[in-house]
Parts: structure tokens; sequence; C-alpha cells
């Protein structure tokens, strides 16, 4: 199975379908002459000729033949576009029928994708006699340039530095990979009386063997949540 335009040449996505779009996703709605917003949700899609959203409960939001403006965001994008109303459906549900957009205008939410990850790691300080050490805890999500670290342990304050320790797995091998990093930011939450501390990692540049090996992993992990079964 081919991987979606996007992930192979990582363009900015040029339709609907390069997002990759699923039902239940919010979309949000404006009348283009009344300016009027309101919510809904996608229910799906007829190839690339139409869209089906549940029908909002104001009725007389719009008719047949208005164009509409649609905001949404996907993975790492926010996404904008105009259809226009086909028809309205009443059974066996409550749905409007959109024609599918020719163009699409897209923002990146972040610099760099984040993948959402379960990864346990180690954490040790830049100073084993200051910093922490032998403390383990969950990289949640990640990129090249840096990730989220769940602890409940404090690890330090923003601005010090830490290395991880992990073992990953891609293309059939295994890798232990120290990374360097730095605070980037900090939070703290309680659940169930258990303290758990929210880290932003920015990381220090990866020598050229860590960078392609994570690299590879990343794009292993993306293809995956895609949907994808690398062999």
């Amino acid at each position: 199975m081919a991987a979606p335009r996007a992930i192979e040449s990582a363009t900015i996505p040029e339709s609907l379908s390069e997002i990759g779009i699923k039902p239940g996703l919010q979309i949000q709605i404006e009348h283009t002459r009344s300016r009027q917003r309101l919510r809904t949700e996608l229910i799906g899609s007829v190839g690339e000729e139409f869209l089906i959203l549940s029908a909002p409960s104001a009725r007389s939001f719009a008719h047949k033949g208005e164009v509409l403006r649609l905001r949404l965001m996907s993975g790492n994008w926010i996404c904008a576009f105009d259809a226009r109303l086909e028809s309205t459906i009443s059974k066996p549900f409550s749905a409007w029928v959109l024609a599918y957009p020719d163009a699409i205008n897209v923002a990146r939410l972040r610099s760099h994708t984040r993948l959402p990850i379960q990864i346990r790691v180690r954490v040790d300080g830049a100073d084993p006699l200051e910093g922490p050490e032998d403390l383990y805890g969950l990289i949640t999500d990640i990129h090249l340039q840096g990730a989220s670290l769940e602890t409940t342990i404090p690890v330090g304050k923003v601005g010090d530095q830490i290395f991880i320790t992990t073992l990953i797995s891609f293309a059939g091998s295994e890798q232990l990979v120290l990374l360097s990093a730095k605070l980037a930011n900090q939070s703290r939450h309680t659940l169930s009386r258990i303290n758990t501390y929210q880290y932003g990692l920015s990381f220090d540049p990866l020598d050229e063997e860590t960078r392609i090996f994570l690299q590879g992993f990343l794009a292993q992990q993306q293809l995956e949540l895609q949907g994808y079964t690398l062999k």
C-alpha cells in the first residue's frame, strides 16, 4: 500500500485525502454571507465527490446551493476550505451533503510534527552529583527536535541539562540511544494523590548516526499511525 503523498514528500497537503480526515472529526462551519458559525462533525465522505456532515440543530442556518466556509484540525494541520451545500438528509439520520472541495488552505500547527508514543526512558542529570540519576520516566510524544517527558519525581527546573537513555527498535534492529536535552518548560498535575511532572524537552544537536536512526524510527511510527503495516 502506498503511503500518503504528504508523508512521503513532507510537502504541504493539497487535498483532504492527504490530511487524512476521519469520521468524528470536529468541524467549524461559517456561513459566508451572514458570518454565523456553528460546530458539527464529519460522518464520512463519498470518494472525492461529497462530504457528509452531521446536520446542525440550527435548521435555518443554510440552504441548498449556499457556499459555506469549513475549518478543521487534523494531525499537524489547520485546514480551511469552501464547500457548497448540495442536499440534506433526514433518514436514517440527519445529515448535510457538501461538495468535496477543489482546493484547501492549510497551516502547520507546529514546525515539527509530534508523534504520540509511549517510550520508557532513563533520565540522568548533566552532573551526577547534582541532577537526577537513574530516574525513570515516560516519553509521551517526540519529534526530531524535542519530546514530552512524564515522571513521578522532579527532574529539574527550566534550563537544566539532562540525558535521556532508551532502547529504540527500527527496521528489525535495536539501538541504545542517548539524547542530550534541556528542560524547555514544566508543569505538575495531581491524579489520585499521585503527582505527575510534565517536561517539554529541547534536544541538543544530534550526531549523524543518532539523527538518521531516530528519523527512520519516527517515519516508521508515523506510517503505523496512519494504518500502514511495515514488514
